[in-house]
């Protein structure tokens, strides 16, 4: 009788137990960082430049790799309208802004560093420039050559 109390409590235990579910890998969250060098292409002191203003506008997002939707603004930054002359010259003394994401998915997520140039002289028309770099792996310079 023992013996059979016993071997029907292990089989109740053996019934009751679940399978483990197999682990999910888990997946590798990065850091990218994004260095930006702002600094003037040429020298632009000569008075011909004098009225010649510039604005650029620098961004960076997380995009969504699948379907390219954007996902969040990680951070942007705007050097207002000012003369292109008080721009740096040469790109030994550019401006440099260094930024760091973290939490990136490389296999999900794509991060884009963005900047926007508008130049424009007196009331003339504005002229816009525009450039768009992916982080495909590990981090990104951007030297940003103000032009006219």
């Amino acid at each position: 009788m023992k013996h059979i109390f016993l071997s029907l409590l292990y089989l109740f235990f053996l019934s009751c137990s679940k399978e483990k579910e197999p682990e999910l890998p888990l997946e590798e969250i990065h850091t990218k960082t994004a260095n930006f060098l702002v600094f003037a292409k040429e020298d632009f002191s000569d008075p011909g430049f004098d009225n010649l203003q510039v604005s650029i506008q620098l961004s960076v997002t997380k995009v969504s790799r699948k379907d390219k939707v954007i996902i969040a603004r990680l951070w942007d930054s705007t050097y207002s309208q000012r003369p292109i002359k008080e721009y740096p010259y040469p790109e030994a003394k550019a401006i440099k802004v260094s930024k760091q994401f973290t939490g990136i998915k490389d296999s999900t997520e794509l991060v884009k560093a963005v900047y926007s140039m508008q130049s424009q002289r007196g009331a003339q028309q504005p002229s816009y420039t525009s450039m768009i770099y992916n982080f495909e792996k590990g981090n990104k310079t951007l030297h940003i050559k103000v032009t006219p």
